[in-house]
C-alpha cells in the first residue's frame, strides 16, 4: 500500500537534494516523487539516504526518465542563472 505525504523540495540536484516532509520518513525508505519546475513536471525515484528530527530528508535520486531528466537538468540551469545575476546585482550595488 502507497502512503502520500505533503513536501516541499529545499534543494536539488541530478543526484538528489533536500525534502521538507510533512511526517519523518525512514533511513533507506524507497520514495516515488513528482514536482513542478519552470520547465515541466518531474517524476523520479529516490532512497531517502539521511532524516533528521526537523522534518526534513536528504535524497538520493535512483531513477528518472530521460525527459524528467532533461526538465531537471533545464531547471537547474535557469536556477543558476538567476543565481549569478542576482549575485551580480548585490555586488554592484554593495557600498565598497
Amino acid at each position: 500500500m502507497a502512503l502520500a505525504y505533503e513536501g516541499k523540495l529545499l534543494v536539488v540536484s541530478l543526484t538528489g537534494g533536500l525534502l521538507w516532509v510533512s511526517k519523518q520518513l525512514d533511513l533507506g525508505s524507497r520514495v516515488k516523487l513528482i514536482f513542478l519546475t519552470a520547465k515541466g513536471s518531474v517524476l523520479g525515484a529516490a532512497e531517502i539516504a539521511a532524516s533528521d528530527l526537523l522534518d526534513s530528508a536528504t535524497l538520493q535520486v535512483h531513477q528518472t526518465l530521460p525527459d524528467d531528466e532533461i526538465r531537471l537538468q533545464g531547471a537547474i540551469q535557469s536556477s543558476l542563472k538567476q543565481n549569478r545575476y542576482t549575485h551580480v546585482q548585490l555586488e554592484r550595488f554593495r557600498a565598497w
